[in-house]
């Protein structure tokens, strides 16, 4: 939840993000947000030269890496996401995300490349070992999120309310609102 809340507002407030993001965990209304927030970082009117929204299904590796190694235009940022990325593998007949091993480790600075699945590459494989070493540099953010346990949902929605809707919420209201909903936050 403090990944959430640090990322979040770095993102809102400073506009800042990694060149390479890899975002995984079960919490899909937590990832959905930093991805909407991410988005938000280019202007409605470079969108359509300088922002790519790719369904790993849909795509493969060597595209993915095409669009990511290329320059924005008339924009000093281009950001590729890559929703369901571990399923490159199956639609790659090239090494599929074993490739996005040497773009990793040599990023187009004037690329964010946000990469977004439910679980974490396999740490066994090249491009999950590589990914592995980054964690903690501060040109790559890695985040987990995993569902929001009861105890700490109260908190989250009354951060929630005063952060996103500029509300206030008592604590009452929100343990009741948590009692109803449940840990499930897209409800």
């Amino acid at each position: 939840l403090e990944t959430f809340r640090t990322l979040y507002k770095s993102i809102k407030k400073e506009g800042t993000v990694p060149p390479v993001c890899y975002l995984y965990g079960e919490e899909t209304f937590l990832v959905d947000l930093i991805q909407e927030e991410i988005e938000k970082l280019i202007p409605e009117d470079q969108k359509d030269f300088n922002f790519d929204l790719i369904y790993a299904r849909e795509s493969s590796a060597t595209q993915v890496l095409n669009i990511a190694g290329s320059f924005p235009m008339m924009a000093e940022k281009r950001i590729v996401i890559v929703r369901d990325f571990l399923r490159l593998d199956e639609n790659s007949e090239d090494g599929g995300i074993n490739e996005f091993t040497g773009y990793i480790k040599r990023p187009n600075p004037s690329t964010i490349l946000c990469m977004i699945d439910p679980k974490f590459p396999d740490k066994r494989r090249e491009f999950g070992k590589e990914l592995s070493k980054r964690v903690k540099e501060p040109d790559y953010g890695i985040y987990g999120f995993e569902p929001i346990e009861e105890k700490e949902l109260p908190g989250w929605i009354m951060d929630w309310a005063r952060y996103s809707h500029q509300r206030e919420i008592s604590p009452k209201s929100a343990h009741l609102l948590a009692q109803l909903t449940g840990p499930n936050l897209k409800q």
